[in-house]
């Protein structure tokens, strides 16, 4: 088995950046996560595959029905960790992701509840 079929079927939500954010592998919890398909991904920076709070007024370039469609509100802990070259310089980053919309949601509901 070589290495991308390894790392594809890793657990979780797993993706290999570019020092400046340029998606240049993911995994099939990545995808299945990000409802896309890898060429939707593969080589774009990571904040540019990806659309922008539509109910955040702050953000002057999130209008347009188009960037509303799809939105659903999740909420998502990070771990970016650098791969480093034998000279010390970045060469990857290693980005995994957890979904805790759940933990959020469970959180909000015990407030609700007592008050």
């Amino acid at each position: 088995m070589d290495y991308q079929a390894v790392f594809r079927r890793q657990p979780g939500v797993l993706a290999l950046l570019t020092p400046d954010g340029v998606i240049l592998d993911v995994n099939d919890g990545f995808l299945e996560a990000a409802g896309r398909g890898l060429e939707q991904v593969i080589g774009r920076n990571l904040f540019d595959a990806f659309p922008d709070n539509p109910r955040d007024p702050g953000d002057p370039g999130s209008t347009g029905p188009a960037r509303l469609r799809d939105f659903e509100e999740r909420y998502w802990t990070v771990v970016n960790t650098p791969v480093r070259r034998d000279d010390g310089r970045i060469a990857l980053i290693a980005h995994k992701s957890d979904e805790v919309t759940h933990i959020v949601n469970q959180g909000r509901n015990l407030l609700a509840d007592q008050g």
